[in-house]
């Protein structure tokens, strides 16, 4: 056991700061800290990972074939594996913590990510949107829909 400074990636428009990752949790899960200003994701699906949500600050939405749900601080939701989702960030700004299971996204963020310059959202134009990064994903189980 260990403390350690979390990981601060630019990935998409969002601030990642990977806190436990597959080494850290012998492969069960990754913690990834989730910055991002007002938003609305594109509906996608994770084959080998479920993800819980938990809002720290601002408000999200998830949306699945079956529900929709608003977020407010201290809420949480979970999409199994599987599950077609999408989530916007429905206030001006929101941060989250995101709990893969088993973990394995967090490089999907390392591989489509750039390391974070500075604990800011990244600069218009300096990460590719997630779904620009089809290939990336597709290699870590997420298929954009």
């Amino acid at each position: 056991m260990s403390t350690k400074r979390p990981e601060e990636i630019w990935f998409a428009h969002y601030l990642a700061r990977i806190h436990v990752d597959g080494s850290d949790s012998d492969g069960a899960f990754a913690l990834t800290e989730m910055e991002a200003e007002r938003f609305d994701g594109p509906m996608h699906v994770h084959d080998r990972e479920s993800e819980t949500f938990y809002v720290l600050e601002g408000s999200l939405t998830v949306h699945t074939d079956e529900v929709t749900v608003t977020l407010d601080p201290g809420d949480s939701f979970l999409t199994p594996r599987g599950t077609p989702h999408r989530y916007a960030v429905t206030s001006d700004r929101a941060r989250w913590l995101m709990l893969s299971a088993p973990a394995g996204f967090e490089n999907l963020i390392r591989e489509a990510g750039v390391p974070a310059q500075s604990p800011t959202l990244p600069p218009p134009g300096v990460v590719p949107d997630a779904a620009a990064n089809e290939g990336v994903s597709a290699r870590h189980g997420v298929t954009y829909l």
